[in-house]
């Protein structure tokens, strides 16, 4: 009776660590990812449509525009910018006198247009040049035609990296957790079908093994998220700049570290009640 007890205890302290590790490994991906997401949203954010207006626009062409641009997909807000404003930014920027004291500007009066990050996509952007571009008033389009389709590609094929990396984590943490409850429940196996014998149903053979399968999921749970969370303490001091795991990523952690406990123990007792 003792062997068989330290056997079963061997086993559930092997199986939570094995499965604190798999789901330290799920918090990271989720950590990284949703990382990885805000800083696709901060650079949407930071992109801007910018409208060069000819010098003959007329105040009814200039209403005609704005309306125009108020009906873009995922429009946000506009700046209406001078000639004059368009000289003072690119000579603050540049830090140097550009033209001479009363000399002729040559920058466009424009509209620079913000839309919502989401929004902001090489696709959105073209379709709004396309649409804007025959309106006799718009002299010019410019937006980062070439940095904003590198950077979605760079973000898209991380992004499906990260997620493919966390269904295989996933996939393994229900995998080490079956395997280990399997393993408890085959130590017990003779006692189970001894029970078995004497008229046993799923109440005395199967809720004890579904017990241990929430408190391998619930143990593992908690110690891969406090685990994660010492490792991105521990980050701080490298100014790695990340965000801890929101409540949502924790939720997903939780629930998938408990539901492989559940599962796999209710699998492994439907082999003991056969």
């Amino acid at each position: 009776m003792k062997n068989g007890f330290a056997s079963k205890t061997t086993g559930l302290v092997g199986v939570i660590l094995a499965a604190t590790v798999v789901v330290l490994l799920l918090g990271a991906g989720i950590l990284l990812q949703e990382n990885l997401h805000k800083q696709e949203q901060k650079f949407r954010a930071d992109l801007r449509l910018e409208l060069f207006l000819r010098d003959d626009t007329t105040p009814a062409e200039l209403r005609e525009l704005i309306d125009q641009v108020k009906s873009l997909t995922g429009y946000e807000s506009f700046d209406d910018q001078d000639k004059a404003e368009a000289y003072a930014r690119m000579q603050g920027t540049l830090g140097t006198q550009l033209l001479p004291a009363g000399g002729y500007n040559p920058f466009p009066n424009s509209l620079i247009v913000s839309f919502i990050p989401k929004t902001a996509t090489f696709q959105n952007f073209q379709s709004a040049e396309n649409r804007l571009k025959s309106i006799r008033c718009v002299e010019g389009i410019r937006y980062p035609k070439a940095s904003l389709m590198s950077q979605e590609n760079v973000y898209s094929f991380f992004g499906k990296t990260a997620t493919l990396l966390m269904l295989l984590v996933t996939a393994s943490l229900f995998l080490v957790v079956w395997l280990g409850i399997r393993r408890i429940a085959l130590a017990q196996k003779e006692e189970s079908r001894i029970l078995l014998l004497l008229g046993a149903n799923w109440k005395q053979i199967g809720l004890p093994l579904l017990g241990r399968g929430l408190f391998v999921g619930i143990a593992a749970a908690v110690g891969g998220l406090l685990l994660l969370y010492l490792f991105w303490h521990l980050s701080s001091r490298l100014s790695l700049q990340l965000s801890f795991i929101t409540g949502n990523g924790i939720a997903v952690v939780v629930a998938c570290s408990i539901v492989a406990g559940a599962v796999s123990a209710v699998v492994a007792a439907r082999s003991q009640l056969k």
